[in-house]
């Protein structure tokens, strides 16, 4: 009688919720380690296409290779580089902007505008993408090193996979369609993160901001954050030009980061990556939430991967595929 009571529906619940508190402390504890492990991950997937590309024009795998993993660590390094030098500067300058901020809102009549504008939410987001980029590139030897094995070995990663599953299997073609959805959307997100970063570079210099390489890199990388990342990366630009400018030129810089980001966020992206990769909106927001809350603002810009990796392999097992159905969006349903 015991034995049926212990492995009731409660207790094996029980079971399950102790289990994901173990996991999850594990992976926020981890979370050094992981998420480079993690990073060279995605950076490999997204290099797939342009590794079968030098590849097909007669370049050999391990030239390719070489030839990738060199770009990578010239962009990460010139990137955080960058991203340290402006950054040191700003944030010397931190406390004293924050004080003027306050003043000015206190000029236009906003009687708590420390309340209104905490300094901890207004520029401590942004401060912790660009610590945790530059810590990122201190591991940038292990990120290249993981990414590079992976890319040598994708060659043989397929006929892996059909002798573990089979040479029938429809998991192997569910990984290949998800794998070329997330090449895809890593690639187009690039893309226009790009585009967004030498927009807002522009603008910034435009309106007469200091540091418009650390506004343009900041605002490159929250673009990889869905939902939320255009708001992060144009408060702090936007209280600067408020501090050191005026309110006109706030308002313009205001105007200008919703511009970049309507034209871009919701026409160019929409339009060039069509039906997305199947997840709902509602499990995007909330990926994006608990993927944050796990590692930060690294788990942020990892959690749209991450989540697709989660439905794909929820996909390949009978106990997931109903969960899998629920993170799914609305056009992987079958029409009545």
């Amino acid at each position: 009688m015991t034995s049926g009571v212990a492995s009731g529906p409660g207790a094996k619940l029980l079971l399950v919720l102790a289990c994901s508190v173990v996991v999850i402390a594990g992976l926020q504890a981890a979370g050094p380690v992981v998420v480079p492990f993690l990073l060279a991950i995605v950076l490999a997937v997204a290099l797939l296409p342009a590794l079968r590309r030098l590849h097909g024009w007669g370049l050999p795998q391990p030239a390719a290779v070489l030839l990738l993993v060199l770009a990578v660590a010239g962009a990460i390094g010139l990137g955080a580089t960058r991203m340290a030098t402006t950054a040191a500067g700003f944030m010397e300058t931190l406390p004293s902007v924050q004080e003027r901020v306050v003043g000015t809102l206190q000029g236009l009549g906003v009687e708590n505008p420390a309340f209104l504008v905490p300094p901890s939410m207004a520029v401590g987001f942004a401060g912790r993408v660009a610590q945790e980029t530059l810590g990122i590139a201190h591991q940038l030897l292990l990120v290249v090193l993981v990414m590079a094995f992976l890319l040598l070995e994708a060659g043989e990663f397929e006929a892996k996979a059909r002798s573990a599953f089979g040479k029938n299997s429809d998991a192997i073609s569910r990984f290949q369609t998800g794998a070329r959805k997330v090449q895809a959307y890593l690639g187009l997100k690039a893309l226009f993160s790009l585009l967004t970063g030498v927009l807002v570079t522009v603008l910034v210099q435009l309106v007469g901001l200091p540091h418009p390489a650390l506004w343009g890199l900041l605002a490159f990388l929250l673009n990889f954050v869905p939902v939320l990342g255009s708001l992060f990366a144009a408060v702090p630009p936007i209280l600067l030009a408020l501090a050191e400018l005026g309110p006109g030129e706030a308002l313009a810089t205001g105007i200008g980061f919703l511009v970049i980001n309507f034209l871009v966020g919701n026409i160019l992206e929409p339009r060039a990556m069509g039906k997305g990769l199947g997840l709902s909106p509602l499990v995007v927001l909330l990926s994006l939430l608990f993927w944050g809350w796990i590692w930060g603002p690294a788990g942020m810009l990892l959690s749209v991967p991450l989540t697709v990796s989660v439905k794909l392999i929820l996909e390949n097992f009978e106990g997931g595929k109903k969960i899998a159905v629920f993170l799914g969006g609305a056009e992987q349903l079958p029409t009545r």
